[in-house]
């Protein structure tokens, strides 16, 4: 019977009576626990050194943005200043800001390649707006980012509900776009332009901060609201790790990708904004530089090229670090062509160290 008891004991949790030996009084058996006790565990702050260990590719690339300047420093003296530093941040804007919608659509292991297309046919067309209607400067640029989002509406519907690779979407949406740009400019710039427009870009707004990287701080909180704050955001890193266990858990994945893909259509068409208050013209090639630029800023922040881990911040500091390195080549006069091959190049290596790593942390386990 006293074995009957453990038995019983073993299957149910809680306190059981177990009856005394031999045909006892059963007011004379014990309570007993099925469980032991266990104290809670005792959880420590989490020190700096923690926060290394967990984001150590932002950690790295931080680190060698600031060995970029330190170098910089020693190769062309006088050239680092407070005026400079402003002013690559303010070029760094233009990058960040298209590459944190970027990040969103490969953190659910997708690629937007219309983002340069996008950028151009945002300047284009409010250019255009500037210049051959009275509307007001607000009207325009809503009228550009409605646009952009559009855009990326017609990727994210061609990605979820026609199943179109993202790569192939992306590209072709691209190529039409720019086609379209090429019939609306004929290949001539156009000067349309706003003062509102050129002071948002250009005008300094206390300590060398402009409204490109004010524009460029409010995407990075927003992103940083959505990714880290939200069930959306959590839905985002859901499908970037596993699309199956994603929707076997419940998640929306076609409003979810979908909204990814506006989100980056949003951000490059301020990007083609700000770039013609900057510059006061459109042309067709306005959005080229940014497109390889872009990505590459997103896995050198420490996004993975496969989705489901990166972030905001990361990618902030790999557009800020592409940004310095592209200036400090530009005063040593490397040609364009060599800047290319460069950014290729770390693109490349980034990667390739990624999965090296990645492979080699799954070995270890």
């Amino acid at each position: 019977m006293a074995a009957g008891c453990r038995t019983e004991r073993a299957r149910h949790s809680g306190p059981r009576r177990c009856p005394a030996p031999d045909g006892g009084d059963a007011m004379s058996s014990v309570s007993v626990r099925s469980e032991p006790d266990v104290s809670e565990p005792v959880t420590s702050r989490p020190t700096w050194r923690d926060w290394i260990r967990v984001n150590q590719t932002t950690f790295g690339v931080f680190v060698v943005a600031a060995l970029v300047y330190v170098v910089t420093l020693a190769v062309v003296p006088g050239f680092i200043s407070l005026n400079h530093f402003f002013y690559t941040l303010q070029l760094a804007g233009f990058l960040g800001i298209v590459a944190t919608g970027e990040a969103i659509v490969i953190l659910t292991s997708g690629i937007d390649l219309s983002v340069a297309s996008v950028i151009t046919a945002v300047a284009v067309v409010v250019s255009t707006l500037f210049a051959e209607t009275s509307l007001p400067t607000g009207v325009a640029l809503a009228i550009g980012l409605g646009l952009g989002a559009g855009i990326g509406l017609v990727n994210g519907i061609g990605v979820t509900w026609f199943k179109i690779p993202p790569l192939v979407m992306t590209l072709a949406s691209g190529s039409v776009v720019g086609g379209i740009d090429l019939v609306e400019t004929q290949g001539s710039p156009n000067s349309g332009t706003s003062a509102t427009l050129d002071a948002i870009s250009n005008h300094n707004l206390g300590e060398g901060l402009t409204g490109t990287v004010i524009i460029w701080l409010v995407v990075i909180g927003f992103a940083l609201w959505l990714l880290m704050g939200t069930r959306m955001g959590r839905y985002i890193y859901a499908i970037g790790t596993n699309v199956r266990a994603a929707q076997l858990s419940g998640v929306p994945l076609r409003r979810v990708t979908v909204l990814a893909y506006v989100i980056s259509g949003i951000t490059a068409g301020i990007t083609g904004c700000l770039l013609l208050g900057y510059t006061g013209i459109s042309f067709l090639t306005m959005g080229d530089p940014y497109l390889l630029p872009a990505i590459a800023a997103v896995v050198l922040g420490g996004t993975s090229i496969l989705g489901g881990k990166g972030g905001a911040v990361g990618t902030a500091l790999g557009a800020f670090l592409l940004t310095a390195i592209e200036s400090l080549l530009t005063v040593e006069r490397v040609s364009q062509a060599s800047r290319e091959m460069l950014e290729g190049a770390i693109l490349l290596v980034v990667v390739v160290l990624y999965n090296y790593r990645s492979v080699f942390s799954s070995r270890r386990r």
